[in-house]
């Protein structure tokens, strides 16, 4: 049973702040493997070790830690890194010995990472390795050396021992003796000699890094891996990380990029390293590797940064002048969640790459006046005085990211775009006075904010929540911490109108042992003071999102604007126009009222839900569909329909799991929706007055909180169409619709906001009429396609790493005509069985192997592929790519390259049909029973990378009417779900007949060739996508003549026996390839002896039968063995009496196991073989063959 990853809990860990060593400081025996921990540290890792501390003339131990790195999510990265490391201990009289440090070297920081960050250290055990692939480096125009043999031995552990977490020093190195650790993407010498030939490591398993030993398979790839000389580390003897940064030396810093920032250059450095390794005094400890602040543009020796690119010339069109002065130009892009660093959070931070500082003419930690530029109705967007930070990562070109960034939070983005659409989304950026000191704005005295009605925060049971996020957002406590006093002026800018997003736990609507008090329930309330014990359970996180909104605000200005006659930023801001400082919580000089609800459209919220680490909801896979939706919707908020009142009601239709609810909920987040659900299935089965009080309080719930939508799921199960049309009436449940109806038309005219009706249904067969015309507008949502599924797995899969033997490409050519839903389950199943399998080949803990680093593989990927097909309940199953090979197929060339003429063209040249020009996709295959016709298909299946369908004739028949023909159309719209896709009909005469000729009494064969017929017709135009059918009749003369015309089975293929003793080799082969034959057998003698009416299942049954009779013969004499040991006298070395188990399992040599198919099998088997077909009916099938080549379109 797989351990399901999304139920794993870590262990606490130990916090410890990490600081980056200079490359000089750096032993050139420990390379970059090694890290430093001050004493402070090392008992503490000690103690969790249960070590001992080193103490005078003894050599220090080396301890394995799992380096677990703080997320940074604003570009929405959500994989949790570790770095595990051999961690040794500073001798006494180091810098900072007191305080929990690790020294790494820069090679460990992750890109982009400033030098000095908090992070929390796991107990590790590090793990065996069963398998690296590597890789030849090679540099420009260097050939690989294919004979040249790896000698890895220095990597190797330097004792037999168990690898534990910690290792002694051997006597004559200062490397761990625990072995080095390797990680994958490292580039590995193949030994110490600093000349030899590097390797990049391709792939590791079981985990992404660990311990290489004698045991460990190496496969070394035939493909080089091509690398810039500028990339190699010149460490001699240890691996360095390569893949994840370039590291450059200071020469190569640019000195006008550097100036262009104000980062203190302080730092701390371990004054004392291992083996009498000191820092001389020459070392320039003024250049620093440190900051104060992000530090991330600061130049690091051999660090983890790409060469800043120099600030280029601004363009005129990037500044425009004003009622304040101009400003340069920058593309908005909205924060995905919070940074790593807590210093830079907050909604008066933005982000610009250190180009962008140049460009913008400041340093980084100066305050600057953010605006939008001209919104759609013409007027100048909104200032907000906001603090310019460095972050590196913007200075490298991305497809995710615009040009010119900046980097802001949702809250942030809302104040400047106040309204959905506008015409230009650029911002501008402007030089303030201030500088890097805090701006000169007044303390508000009292602020008054306000709920916006939402689904959340209508419901007065969660105020609990809404009075901790506000606290949160104000005070900066965490988690329902006490604020710590304040030493600090306020630095939460605030203006009249911001909107204030904060989380809600909806799990927990009051504390525990606090029902019994009494909370403020009053429209107006001070919530300024006495805001504590909110906090939620320990370790619960927030599941939904409540909103804010400031209407009030009093304050004193430093200096009336009427008095500053310059109307400058600064001026404004001593008016107050910039907005104030608000100084909330005990001790605070601004008072906070809660007073009232107000109803306010909330646009673009699942960046507010990742800002507070919740997860979002699923951006829409079907664009069009989600286009179509959005218009609709957007079409409610314009002047007209609010006017005169404009009524929406929507059916989304699906199958389910395919994504309906998800794309009303995104798309209502997007345009500024709440969403109230009612799911019919809690309601199905109770009565009609107690349906109606159900949605009649949902609807009370939709008016609170306009504009708002009332999403009705499942509602084909509220009425049955057998109810309906015993009754002859309407059934209740549409009436019910309808009377919720007009009450959302009401609720349109007494709110002034957009109330709208959208309902999902998941089987549009089973929907009564009467209630699908309650909604006048309907969205289908088709199963995704290849392009869609890529999008959706790479959603599911946004976290975890997959191994370089599989692509999200491979698994969404695997996965057609499987939901959302389903390819959800598929990525929990993979991620599940590829933690099962680390730790059973690891023989490690579920943490353990997650700190190390997991690969999903492509054998994880088919295990949860097989597993999810396998799921399939429905008669007609779920397409898969086969796996059978021309190799299986004996003889039948000239039928193969007919086939593969009609199939692979529309695949591999789709510009000839898209015109217009009709495509051949029916193929029929007649011919004797047993000649191959199903190994056939899938032989073209398997070639052509097509998902396959085989369906029985009798399988689409069913006794009640309509059944039958919803059969083929199943069939059909799997298959176009599918696509590129076969559907191979097998036994086509049985459900397809003329017409005319039968006896059943409702007609249901003519009905299914009709629907047949139709289906056809449409497989052949530009709509029905890459579907080929391909059929199979022993009597195409029984067939409806209607289904042979071109368009249709235009393309008759006739696969015969064979009418060579060659074509009877070549099957014979085929059939043997995975048998062990005698030496004395010569299958061209055996197929001599065969006459020309065999088919391929007779030479299937012929070889079924020789081996076995080989294996019978081999039983034979293993009895007659077994025999014999148990005659022997007593004392017996065996078990006595003896088993054919026990023999087989243990005493049997492989000559005995090993059964070899000899000459006399065959004859003897041949002998005893009936021909399926007789010679009568073989001149029969050559008389059809005959009557049927006029229906061969092409030839001649």
């Amino acid at each position: 049973m797989p351990i399901p990853v999304r139920r794993l809990r870590r262990s606490p860990g130990i916090r410890a702040q990490v600081e980056v060593l200079l490359d000089t400081a750096i032993s050139p025996l420990t390379g970059s493997s090694v890290g430093y921990a001050t004493t402070a540290l090392w008992k503490r890792l000690a103690l969790t070790h249960n070590i001992q501390s080193t103490g005078e003339g003894r050599q220090a131990e080396h301890i394995a830690v799992a380096v677990q790195w703080p997320l940074d999510k604003r570009l929405g990265n959500h994989r949790e890194d570790s770095f595990v490391i051999w961690v040794q201990e500073l001798r006494e009289g180091s810098r900072n010995s007191a305080d929990r440090v690790l020294y790494l070297p820069p090679a460990a920081l992750p890109a982009y990472s400033p030098p000095t960050v908090v992070v929390t250290l796991h107990h590790h055990r590090p793990v065996e390795l069963s398998l690296a692939v590597l890789q030849q480096v090679t540099e420009d125009g260097e050939r690989p050396d294919q004979e040249f043999t790896p000698d890895l031995k220095h990597l190797f552990p330097q004792s037999p021992r168990r690898i534990g977490a910690n290792g002694d020093h051997a006597a004559q190195s200062n490397r761990p003796a625990g072995g080095s650790i390797i990680r994958q993407g490292d580039i590995l010498p193949s030994s110490k000699s600093p000349t030899t030939r590097r390797y990049r490591i391709l792939m590791l398993e079981p985990v992404r890094q660990g311990i290489l030993t004698p045991t460990t398979k190496i496969i070394i790839s035939s493909t080089p891996y091509q690398i810039t000389p500028q990339i190699i580390n010149d460490d001699s003897s240890e691996a360095s990380s390569s893949e994840a940064h370039t590291h450059l030396s200071m020469a190569n810093f640019d000195p006008d990029t550097f100036l262009s920032s104000s980062l203190d250059m302080s730092f701390h450095q371990p004054t004392s390293l291992p083996d009498g390794e000191m820092l001389t005094n020459g070392d320039d400890i003024g250049h620093s590797i440190y900051s104060s602040t992000s530090g991330s543009i600061t130049p690091r020796p051999g660090g983890t940064r790409v060469l800043t690119p120099p600030s280029p010339v601004a363009r005129v069109e990037d500044f425009e002048d004003g009622d304040v002065d101009g400003g340069a130009r920058f593309s908005p892009v909205v924060s995905e969640g919070p940074s790593s660093s807590a210093n830079d959070r907050g909604d008066n931070v933005i982000w610009l790459g250190v180009g962008g500082l140049g460009r913008a003419g400041i340093f980084e930690g100066d305050w600057v006046l953010l605006r939008s530029t001209k919104l759609a109705d013409g007027t100048l967007g909104a200032g907000r005085l906001v603090k310019a930070m460095a972050w590196e990562q913007l200075d490298d070109p991305s497809d995710d990211i615009p040009s010119n960034p900046v980097v802001m939070s949702p809250s942030l983005h809302r104040a400047l775009f106040t309204s959905y659409a506008s015409s230009n989304t650029d911002v501008y950026i402007q030089p303030t006075s201030f500088g890097a000191r805090a701006p000169t704005v007044p303390i508000a005295k009292a602020i008054t904010v306000s709920r916006i009605a939402t689904a959340e925060a209508s419901d007065k049971r969660y105020e609990r929540s809404w009075l901790l996020g506000l606290r949160e957002h104000f005070s900066g406590s965490q988690g329902g911490k006490e604020p710590e006093p304040k030493s600090e002026p306020p630095s939460q800018l605030v203006r009249r109108g911001d909107i204030i997003s904060v989380p809600i736990w909806v799990d927990r609507p009051v504390e525990s042992g606090d029902e019994g008090e009494e909370t403020s329930s009053t429209d107006e309330s001070d919530v300024s003071d006495g805001m504590v014990s909110l906090a939620p359970r320990k370790g619960s996180k927030p599941t939904a999102i409540g909103y804010f909104i400031v209407t009030g605000m009093s304050f004193e200005p430093l200096v009336p604007i009427e008095d500053d006659f310059r109307s400058s930023i600064s001026s404004k801001a001593r008016a107050g126009e910039l907005g104030c400082y608000v100084d909330v919580g005990s001790g605070g000089a601004t008072k906070m009222t809660l007073a009232g609800v107000e109803r306010s459209r909330i646009c673009r919220r699942s960046s507010d839900r990742q800002s507070h680490s919740i997860v979002k909801v699923p951006s829409p896979f079907n664009l069009p569909a989600a286009a179509k939706l959005r218009d609709l919707l957007l079409s409610t908020f314009s002047s007209s329909s609010l006017v005169s009142f404009l009524y929406l009601s929507i059916l989304i239709k699906g199958a389910r799991g395919g994504g309906k609810s998800t794309l009303v909920r995104s798309v209502a987040d997007d345009i500024g929706f709440n969403v109230i659900e009612v799911e019919c299935f809690d309601v199905i089965g109770d009565t009609s007055a107690l349906i109606s009080g159900t949605i009649s309080a949902q609807l009370s719930k939709v008016k609170a909180c306009a504009p708002c939508i009332l999403l009705v799921k499942n509602a084909e199960v509220l009425a049955k169409k057998s109810e309906s049309s015993a009754t002859g009436r309407s059934p209740p449940a549409a009436k019910i619709l309808e009377d919720a109806a007009a009450e959302l038309r009401s609720a349109c005219t007494e709110t002034g906001w957009p109330c709208v009706l959208i309902g999902t249904c998941g089987d549009e067969e089973s929907l009564v009429a009467e209630i699908g015309g309650v909604f006048k507008h309907d969205i289908k949502l088709e199963a995704p396609n290849e392009l869609e599924r890529i999008s959706i797995l790479k959603y599911h899969l946004r976290a975890a790493s997959l191994a370089p033997d599989i692509t999200l490409q491979q698994v969404a050519r695997q996965t057609a005509a499987l939901l959302p839903i389903d390819l959800a389950s598929l990525c929990l199943h993979v991620q599940d069985l590829a933690l099962q399998r680390a730790m059973n080949t690891s023989s490690r803990s579920a943490g353990t192997v997650q700190l190390a680093g997991l690969n999903l593989t492509a054998a994880d990927f088919n295990s949860a592929l097989d597993a999810a097909r396998s799921s399939y309940s429905d008669s007609i199953g779920a397409p898969k790519i086969p796996q059978v090979s021309w190799d299986d197929v004996g003889g039948l060339q000239s039928v193969k390259k007919e086939i593969l003429d009609t199939v692979q063209l529309p695949l591999e040249r789709p510009e000839l049909f898209a015109d217009g020009l009709k495509k051949r996709s029916g193929i029929l295959l007649y011919g004797p029973p047993g000649t191959g016709k199903t190994l056939l298909a899938k032989a073209v299946a398997t070639s052509c990378s097509l998902n396959f369908f085989s369906v029985k004739g009798p399988e689409l028949l069913n006794m009640y009417i309509g059944e039958s023909e919803a059969n083929v159309r199943r069939i059909f719209q799997r298959a176009r779900d599918a696509a590129p896709c076969v559907i191979f009909m097998d036994e086509l005469d049985s459900v397809a007949p003329r017409r005319g000729n039968q006896g059943d009494s409702g007609g249901v064969m003519d009905r299914i060739v009709s629907q047949l017929l139709a289906e056809l017709d449409g497989m052949s135009t530009g709509k029905g996508g890459d579907v080929f059918v391909m059929g199979a009749t022993n009597r195409p003369d029984l067939l409806d003549p209607a289904l042979l015309r071109p368009g249709r089975f235009d393309r008759m293929l006739y696969l015969s026996v064979a009418t060579s003793h060659e074509a009877q080799l070549g099957i014979l082969q085929a059939l043997t390839r995975k048998f062990t034959l005698g030496p004395q057998l010569d299958l061209a003698d055996i197929a001599e002896q065969c006459p020309f009416n065999y088919t391929g299942a007779d030479f299937y049954a012929l070889c079924s039968d020789a081996m076995l009779r080989a294996m019978t013969r081999k039983a034979e004499a293993v009895n007659e063995r077994i025999a014999q040991l148990n005659d022997t006298p007593p004392p017996h070395p065996f078990p006595h009496p003896l088993t054919p188990q026990y023999y087989l399992a243990t005493m049997a040599s492989r000559e005995e196991m090993e059964a070899k198919v000899a000459r006399e099998d065959f004859e003897e088997a041949l002998a005893r073989l009936v021909p399926s077909v007789s010679r009568d009916e073989m001149r029969h099938y050559e008389t059809v063959q005959q009557e049927f080549q006029a229906f061969e379109i092409g030839k001649g």
